[in-house]
């Protein structure tokens, strides 16, 4: 039958569009007219989703004026926040925009049936490893059967695959063909990892500029690993546990073994980009692959992670592990997959080994585990969900040997850091402690969308963790995954919500120092729900948008795609390699300035009889001097009181002291009258030195 020819669709103002929505009852919804041309039924026209485009605009302004300034307005931006949720629901409930997860078909568990005999040699030569290591150090033999252990007990619970046949004859097309069949995916991902990539490796040597006392003792404990001091605990960092630094001295070894501030960040930034790869997955996981690379674009140029990899303080290792941990054990839930659960309990017990953060880990999986059992419409569920956790409490054991090992050598040691900041170790506690912690999470919780208490060091504080439009996405993919959550129930969905709070605990758990919450670097596993839910709702939002506009402004999309990309990489350029750099200058002592007058003092003279950096309080370190100077061996640290044993040192000589030590510039006058003083004028404004040296 030749369908009728009706009139053209004409397109709706928004007035037209505003009144036809609320004429329709709930439930309803317009069938679109269609044309005919040559017996051709034209392509329906799609109402454009003014509410969610409105809401999307409302909250991208709630979230500017909650930018740093002198007039920042919290209630005007909740205001806003509020329409703009409104609109997002209404929009919603008018199926503007609709959330589509993909939904795996689960094969059946299987767990604790593989070659389980070798479980018990592993335990024992995990066993026989704790023993080994009493002396509080790695060596080649322990290290070997600890290995073996976790080998041997993942070995035996690994489960082979044999429900699905694999054609071996069938070949996938080439890339050449893939890429000519799928050019848009292939151009858009390629230009992601450029930028990403760019945004890891730029600048590396500028940014951050100075060394400051915790990267020098990350430094010596690097160049100890190379020079054989195999530790089981660091405890002179700031993050004593040992993986990221075997991780970088392994970098080191690759390039020739000698190591550098720049190398350090150089080795961070390649684990972060692990990071970046299982955000695109996870969220590939949970959607489809394009909101995985929104994901991917979203994390891998946000100042916040970025910034904490560069800092090198100890986050150097945190999401590369935590992020792969929690993306296989949702996807090992989601696909009925013991192995991916494997995997996860694998990487759990390597994050004990890298960070005090990942003791959250164990909370993490038992919230996501019983949110999972809690969906589950099958009985036999409930013997999983127990099995699941023994299998985490023995990989993990085993992966956590040395870790385990070092506790039980010297746990005050190992816990100070926590004591000192949940009980009053330290110092009192300054209120009730449930107190103390709903407010401490209450105020964590506005990380993301108001402010952080971080130091400039590894961050930029007071103020949004994110970019004001990933800012303003996560709140709009909250609400997107709870609305949606609510329509079919999708466990997923709300283990990634709660998630954000949870992950949040190691920095709202510091109740003797509530000053210090929210730290970006405590709360920094928050930001895997964080990137994910915003690039569930620019997915979401702008697939929506997109669509409506496929047939009638093209061009709009591509400028609509460009500006808010060109603003998303500018505010985290701006962040990265200008706003962080100068508050890090302005904060930190400028002992690469140091160290370049030292270089070229020592070229000028063809050598130097004795170098020292003259203590004063709360200056440089001249440990970060010296290697700046390329010296990181030597000992410039001089106190006041031992001037005079420099007298038996050969000429020529030079000191570097604060200008505010007259006292110390006096006594260096008595004792070398022919010394000249000079004040070095440095770049940054109040970090000028004075130069004394001696010649003859």
């Amino acid at each position: 039958m030749e369908p009728r020819s009706e009139p053209e669709p004409q397109e709706q103002t928004i007035l037209e569009y505003l009144k036809q929505q609320l004429s329709f009852r709930k439930g309803e919804r317009e069938v679109p007219s269609s044309g005919s041309t040559g017996g051709q039924a034209a392509e329906p026209s799609q109402p454009f989703p003014w509410l969610s485009a409105g809401a999307l605009v409302l909250a991208f302004l709630a979230q500017l004026l909650l930018e740093p300034s002198t007039n920042r307005s919290g209630i005007l931006s909740i205001i806003l926040y509020v329409l703009a949720l409104g609109l997002l629901l209404a929009g919603g409930r008018r199926k503007e925009w609709s959330l589509e997860l993909a939904h795996p078909s689960p094969q059946g568990w299987h767990i604790f049936t593989g070659t389980i005999w070798l479980i018990l040699p592993g335990i024992s030569f995990a066993t026989l490893s704790f023993f080994m290591l009493s002396h509080g150090f790695f060596t080649l033999p322990a290290a070997f059967v600890w290995a073996a252990g976790v080998a041997l007990v993942i070995l035996g619970l690994w489960e082979r695959d044999t429900r699905t046949q694999v054609d071996l004859v069938t070949q996938k097309p080439s890339f050449l063909t893939q890429f000519q069949q799928d050019r848009t995916w292939f151009i858009s991902a390629g230009l992601v990892i450029l930028i990403v990539l760019y945004f890891a490796f730029s600048r590396l040597d500028l940014v951050p500029p100075e060394l400051i006392s915790g990267q020098v003792d990350h430094f010596y404990t690097v160049q100890e690993i190379l020079h054989g001091k195999t530790g089981l605990m660091f405890n002179r960092n700031l993050v004593s546990e040992p993986l990221q630094y075997y991780w970088a001295a392994f970098v080191a070894t690759l390039a020739g073994g000698k190591v550098s501030f720049t190398l350090l960040k150089t080795a961070y930034a390649l684990a972060g980009l692990v990071g970046t790869f299982y955000i695109y997955r996870l969220t590939k996981e949970l959607i489809d692959r394009w909101a995985g690379l929104i994901a991917a674009s979203l994390f891998g140029v946000a100042f916040w992670p970025i910034l904490q990899t560069r800092a090198v303080l100890g986050a150097g290792l945190t999401l590369p592990i935590l992020i792969p941990a929690v993306y296989y054990l949702l996807r090992g839930l989601r696909r009925d997959g013991e192995n991916d659960i494997l995997i996860s309990a694998l990487l759990g017990g390597l994050g004990v080994l890298t960070n005090k953060v990942f003791l959250i880990f164990p909370l993490v999986v038992l919230v996501v585990l019983l949110i999972w059992l809690y969906h589950s419409k099958e009985n036999s569920k409930v013997s999983v969900f127990f099995s699941i956790i023994a299998l985490f409490l023995l990989v993990g054991a085993v992966t956590a040997v040395p870790i385990l090992r070092a506790f039980t050598l010297n746990p005050q040691e190992y816990l100070r850091p926590i004591l000192s900041r949940v009980s009053s170790l330290e110092t009192p506690l300054p209120g009730n402690p449930l107190g103390l912690f709903f407010n401490n999470l209450l105020a964590a919780l506005g990380l993301v969308n108001w402010s952080n208490r971080s130091s400039w060091v590894d961050g930029i504080p007071l103020r949004p963790a994110v970019d004001w439009l990933t800012g303003a996405l996560f709140i709009l993919g909250l609400v997107i995954a709870i609305f949606q959550y609510r329509r079919n129930k999708d466990w997923s969905l709300l283990a990634l919500v709660v998630l954000y709070p949870v992950l949040l605990l190691p920095s709202a758990l510091s109740l003797a120092f509530p000053s210090e919450n929210p730290l970006l670097s405590r709360a920094l596993g928050a930001t895997l729900p964080v990137f994910v839910l915003a690039a569930l709702s620019l997915y979401t939002l702008g697939k929506a948008i997109l669509a409506a506009l496929r047939t009638r402004r093209p061009f709009i999309r591509i400028v609509m795609i460009g500006v808010i990309s060109i603003l998303i990489l500018w505010q985290n350029s701006q962040a990265i390699f200008s706003t962080y750099p100068q508050t890090y200058r302005q904060n930190a002592w400028n002992a690469s300035e140091m160290g370049k007058v030292i270089t070229q003092t020592r070229q000028n003279f063809g050598g130097l009889g004795g170098v020292w950096v003259v203590g004063y309080p709360y200056w440089v370190d001249a440990r970060a001097v010296a290697i700046e100077a390329g010296q990181p061996d030597a000992d410039l640290a001089l106190q006041p009181t031992q001037l005079e044993e420099t007298l038996g040192f050969p000429l020529p000589k030079l000191f570097l002291l604060n200008p505010q030590d007259s006292d110390t510039l006096s006594q260096l006058q008595a004792l070398y009258p022919t010394g000249s003083v000079v004040l070095y004028p440095s770049a940054t404004a109040e970090k000028n030195f004075l130069i004394f040296t001696v010649v003859q």
